[in-house]
């Protein structure tokens, strides 16, 4: 009796590796096959430059990403929000850097919103993670970030301050950085400038 209630646990455990080890091979796999469309896609190539974040970058960084920004975890940061999600439950740190990425990557490939894409961006925000750092992550991200209809923070620098981003000051950050969130906060100066405000007083508390 006792070897064969050792034998049916021997079972299930095996049962559950195999299948756990399935989910996340298939997780990867799919992952990987994304990341490998957004590299195509061009959302990896150029690498960005290693640099100290300017101040406008700092800006996104605190203002957007300030809870999660550098921030880890097993086997990624993303997997414990999707775990969370699932249950139903709110991260109310925000999202991270690569989930946001991964996500606006998935978009531009034709992702909906069933499970098996939320699996393909959580998998593919975790190689994100493991192969950029949050730094290099932004500066990806936002070129193709829309700022009030214009898109990547250089060109959107230069039409509204005619400067490039590095040489922002604190309140021209805090403005530019504002579209990310609110890009049509451009069309209404009043409106614009307090969602600035709000994205500067984001920053500052983190």
């Amino acid at each position: 009796m006792i070897s064969l209630l050792i034998r049916l646990v021997t079972l299930v455990l095996t049962v559950a590796i195999i299948a756990l080890v399935g989910v996340f091979g298939y997780g990867w796999y799919v992952g990987g096959q994304a990341l490998d469309r957004g590299q195509a896609a061009g959302w990896l190539t150029p690498a960005p430059e290693e640099a100290p974040l300017s101040v406008f970058e700092t800006t996104v960084a605190k203002g957007i990403f300030g809870a999660t920004w550098d921030e880890t975890g097993f086997p990624c940061r993303t997997a414990a929000r999707f775990t969370l999600h699932q249950l139903g439950q709110t991260d109310r740190r925000g999202p991270s850097i690569s989930q946001v990425m991964a996500r606006d990557m998935a978009s531009k490939d034709g992702a909906t919103r069933s499970l098996n894409s939320q699996v393909e961006q959580l998998s593919l925000a975790c190689l994100l993670e493991s192969r950029h750092s949050d730094a290099d992550l932004l500066r990806l991200w936002m070129r193709k970030a829309n700022f009030g209809g214009v898109t990547g923070p250089t060109d959107a620098s230069q039409v509204l301050f005619s400067k490039p981003p590095a040489e922002l000051n604190a309140a021209e950050s805090a403005k530019l950085a504002a579209l990310l969130s609110w890009p049509n906060s451009r069309g209404d100066a009043g409106e614009w400038d307090a969602r600035a405000k709000r994205m500067a007083d984001a920053a500052a508390a983190n």
